[in-house]
Formats: C-alpha cells, sequence, structure tokens
C-alpha cells in the first residue's frame, strides 16, 4: 500500500500538468489495454476472490465501461462546470 501511495505522489505533477485532452488519451489507452489483457484480469480476479467467471467477466467490463466514460469526461467537466457557473445567476 505504501508503494502505491508514493508512485501516485510522484506521478501527481506530472499528471497535473498533462492537458485535458492528454489526460483523456491516456485513460483510453488504459481501457484498450485493459481489453487486451481482460482474460488475464478475469482469471486474477476468479484466484483471488473465488468468483465464478461470469461474476468476474461482469467486473471487468464494468471497470473498462468506466475507465472509457472517465477518459470522454476528461476533457468536458471544465465546460460543464463553466456553463453551470454561468447558469446560476441568482447566487
Amino acid at each position: 500500500m505504501r508503494n502505491a501511495v508514493v508512485a501516485a505522489r510522484s506521478g501527481y505533477t506530472s499528471w497535473s500538468n498533462k492537458s485535458a485532452y492528454e489526460r483523456g488519451q491516456i485513460l483510453y489507452r488504459l481501457a484498450e489495454m485493459l481489453e487486451g489483457r481482460k482474460d488475464q484480469f478475469v482469471n486474477e480476479i476468479i484466484i483471488s476472490t473465488k468468483s465464478t467467471k461470469a461474476q468476474a467477466l461482469k467486473e471487468v467490463n464494468k471497470s473498462i465501461d468506466r475507465i472509457v466514460w472517465y477518459a470522454g469526461f476528461a476533457d468536458k467537466w471544465m465546460h460543464l462546470a463553466s456553463s453551470l457557473i454561468l447558469f446560476r445567476t441568482d447566487i
């Protein structure tokens, strides 16, 4: 766990310096890589959690879908946030 925290902290600055478009592209690539190694992740989930193959496959597919959703949203959140602020003129 400690190694994961150290790695996350060390990557924070470089991730923060990426444009929203670049972040989205990185997340899309992550989803592609996960899709390409789907069988491996399904087997790892089965081994570590004693899930059925159907449950493990569903979990991996949901993970891929979430990553793709966040990748698509990466460069849109700023537009959404600014439109909500502009819309609320009574604040």
